[in-house]
């Protein structure tokens, strides 16, 4: 399947927060869809879930006009909704109602995948009761029970420790199958690279981007290389690389320089010359977070 957002506008008053966002996902790629906050993310997720209406613009899937009303939809937004004061199961199962579920399908899949959580032992528990790390968890059942056709979730390992967002990463990539659409937006980009293969980054109410993240990466590097000087200031480094004519950038703990037509064996050479010693030296690799600072400023 292949979902495609195509020129999507909305203004809110005098405010237009789309702007003809174009985009598109296909199942079995989870899709990291980042921007900053204002970018128009939920937004757009709103209009897909049928929640608001577009100006103008479509979404078809597979060339058909998207009606969600024939498409079970898992979501999990960033604002949590579920009842503290409810019983686990009971409102697993209405939630599941409210999407159309059958009583038993819903009950069946909540009880699988409170036991894949480990929380099997207190579904008949109020919400309360459980650490916010675990009130996460049965908000990430409640999005992917029942085999959703379509998944979207918002910072999922929000609250969440490295044992159980182990647990909860494995599970999304299970249920984010070859024939499912999966929207992943998360501002851990550790997880966001671990976990998706394509990305789309939202700019004020554009995509700025929308490829396979390997892609992006490999036109990204072409020919640069880091460098990370041993004790020694990046800042000045820096500016002695630059009176060598070369374009060097700061980038985190290391400079990053664009060799252009220069080769590697030159510039080596050249970094020598500086008398400085390098820690360590190597092919450039961006990572999520410098695909991120790119576009989405």
């Amino acid at each position: 399947m292949k979902l495609d957002f195509k020129d999507l506008r909305k203004a809110y008053a005098d405010k237009e927060v789309l702007k003809g966002l174009s985009f598109q996902v296909e199942s079995g790629n989870i899709l990291a869809f980042l921007g900053k906050n204002g970018a128009g993310k939920t937004t757009t997720i709103r209009i897909l879930m049928n929640v608001i209406k577009k100006d103008s613009g479509e979404i078809t899937l597979d060339g058909v006009p998207f009606d969600r009303n024939n498409f079970r939809i898992g979501y999990l937004p960033e604002e949590r909704g579920m009842y503290q004061k409810n019983k686990i199961l009971d409102q697993l199962v209405y939630f599941g109602e409210l999407k159309g579920y059958g009583k038993e399908e819903a009950k069946k899949s909540a009880k699988e995948l409170l036991e894949k959580v480990g929380l099997a032992e207190s579904m008949n528990k109020n919400l309360e009761t459980l650490s916010k790390g675990n009130q996460q968890k049965v908000q990430i059942v409640e999005a992917l029970m029942c085999e959703p056709d379509i998944i979207i979730l918002d910072e999922p390992f929000s609250g969440l420790d490295p044992i159980n967002s182990s647990i909860l990463k494995e599970l999304i990539l299970e249920k984010s199958g070859k024939d499912k659409i999966t929207l992943f937006s998360s501002h851990q980009m550790g997880y966001v690279d671990e976990i998706c293969t394509d990305i789309a980054i939202l700019t004020d109410g554009v995509c700025k981007v929308n490829d396979k993240i390997e892609t992006i990466k490999r036109d990204m590097a072409k020919n640069k290389v880091f460098v990370i000087p041993f004790d020694f200031d990046l800042e000045s480094y820096k500016n002695m690389l630059s009176e060598k004519n070369y374009k060097p950038e700061i980038k985190r703990d290391r400079i990053v320089v664009d060799l252009g037509n220069v080769k590697r064996e030159e510039f080596l050479t050249d970094i020598a010359k500086l008398n400085v010693d390098v820690d360590s030296y190597g092919i450039y690799k961006p990572t999520i977070a410098d695909i991120f600072m790119e576009y989405a400023r």
